[in-house]
C-alpha cells in the first residue's frame, strides 16, 4: 500500500437554468490543502479521499451557504501524486533499477531518434 496525496477542489452551485433546470456548476473560495490517503492505487485513493473526513467538513460548510433549494456542493478531485510506499527508486543494494535508467536517459534516447536510431522513415515504393 502506497500513500497518496490528493487535492481536490469544492465547487458550489452558482446558477439554474429556469427552463431546463440545469445547474451550473463555479469553484468555491475554498482554499484546500491536500488529503493524504493510503491506498494500493490511484482510483481506490479518490475514492477514499471523497469519503475523507476533511472533504466532508469542508462541502458541508460551501453548502452552509447556498439556498435550500439549491443542490449540494460537488468534489472535484484535481491531482493524485504518489508521495511514499512500494516501488521505490533504487533497489535493495543502492543500484537504480533499469526502467527508472530509461527515465533518466531521455536526452540521449532523442539524440538516437534525431540519428535514426530506433525511428526510421518507411521507403517510399
Amino acid at each position: 500500500m502506497a500513500e497518496y496525496e490528493v487535492k481536490f477542489q469544492i465547487r458550489v452551485p452558482s446558477k439554474r437554468n429556469p427552463k431546463s433546470g440545469a445547474v451550473k456548476y463555479a469553484p468555491s473560495g475554498y482554499v484546500s490543502t491536500p488529503v493524504k490517503v493510503t491506498a494500493s492505487n490511484v482510483d481506490e485513493a479518490r475514492k477514499i479521499a471523497k469519503k475523507s473526513d476533511k472533504i466532508s467538513k469542508a462541502k458541508a460548510n460551501a453548502a452552509r451557504g447556498l439556498d435550500y433549494d439549491m443542490p449540494q456542493p460537488r468534489v472535484s478531485i484535481k491531482e493524485v501524486k504518489r508521495v511514499s510506499g512500494g516501488g521505490g527508486m533504487f533497489k535493495v543494494d543502492g543500484t537504480a533499477n533499469q526502467i527508472n535508467k530509461g527515465a533518466l536517459s531521455a536526452v540521449s534516447k532523442k539524440r538516437q531518434m534525431n540519428k535514426g536510431g530506433p525511428v526510421k522513415k518507411k521507403a517510399k515504393k
